[in-house]
């Protein structure tokens, strides 16, 4: 259990609906163990999203617990110019890059240059039923089969984004590039994906992976 680099503590209900900001506020006067609070609040999104760049669970507790670190140090540097969770996945992704590149295994994010955007990929449709809701969780294991094997240049970017909810210029700001670049990327990772769910989904699921 990754509870950054503080004590254990109970969080009480107050602490847990306090806006990001009055909490990392609160922490730079010197409450600093309200800062369990914010990693309890996002470590569900943060794992991830790491989880898709390191696909391994010791790798990923292993950054999150000196990506917490780092940022506690750091905190004062958070400007609220973009929501905490947007500065802390910046975080929390350079420290993953930094841990690859010590193994070795590090590709640059290069810029690319394509032009457009789509909608927030939907995935799956609605259930109202249990036979839909069977066909959903087939639809849900091939999509994710899917954003797994793109290539890590796109699958950073649709995971900031789509599993991150983060919005194209928070998603730019997040991994240091434009956000022309974040489009470019998020339509070739898009269009990559109908090519891999059309071969793998079967016959009936077709007209769901068109709606990509």
């Amino acid at each position: 259990m990754i509870v950054g680099t503080l004590p254990p503590r109970d969080i009480d209900s107050t602490e847990s609906t306090l806006p990001d900001e009055e909490v990392v506020a609160r922490v730079l006067l010197g409450e600093k163990s309200l800062y369990g609070s914010l990693v309890q609040r996002h470590t569900p999104r943060l794992y991830k999203i790491l989880w898709r760049i390191l696909y391994s669970h010791e790798a990923v507790e292993d950054v999150m617990q000196e990506a917490h670190t780092r940022a506690l140090t750091r905190l004062h540097q958070f400007e609220a110019r973009s929501s905490f969770i947007m500065w802390l996945s910046r975080v929390m992704i350079n420290e993953a890059y930094v841990y690859l590149r010590r193994r070795r295994v590090f590709q640059p994010l290069d810029s690319m240059a394509e032009n457009g955007d789509k909608r927030p990929i939907q995935w799956a449709c609605g259930a109202p039923n249990p036979e839909q809701n069977v066909i959903q969780e087939e639809l849900r294991a091939i999509l994710e089969s899917a954003v797994d094997s793109l290539p890590e240049l796109y699958r950073v970017v649709f995971t900031v984004r789509e599993i991150g909810e983060a919005s194209t210029a928070e998603a730019a700001a997040c991994l240091g590039i434009t956000e022309q670049c974040v489009k470019s990327r998020m339509l070739r990772a898009r269009r990559m994906l109908q090519k891999k769910i059309s071969r793998a989904a079967p016959a009936w699921s077709c007209p769901s992976s068109s709606r990509l």
